[in-house]
């Protein structure tokens, strides 16, 4: 996720610098006002906060179900994942996967 907060923000500040220099402002030396930063920043955050939120949905539950307490609920949930044939492990991986990539 880094790499994509990292293109995301880049992405804002390019568009803060273009928007600076269209305006009349002086950006030879890359510099932005603070209004145009603002700006770049809220968008950012705008646009990572829903990825960030699907990221955390899906750590909480792998916390949850991967950090249990009780021993005996440890054994039912390896029992239970060993019980389910691969292709079916293999199946919610994916959709996983979708869920995560996906906007």
């Amino acid at each position: 996720m880094a790499v994509e907060d990292a293109y995301a923000l880049y992405r804002a500040l390019a568009a803060a610098t273009s928007s600076a220099s269209s305006s009349g402002g002086s950006v030879s030396s890359g510099a932005v006002n603070n209004l145009d930063m603002s700006a770049a920043l809220l968008s950012y955050e705008k646009e990572r906060a829903p990825r960030v939120r699907k990221m955390h949905l899906l750590s909480n539950a792998a916390q949850a179900t991967g950090h249990m307490r009780l021993p005996v609920l440890n054994r039912v949930r390896d029992l239970a994942l060993r019980c389910v044939p691969s292709a079916v492990k293999g199946w919610v991986f994916d959709q996983v996967l979708r869920f995560t990539v996906s906007r």
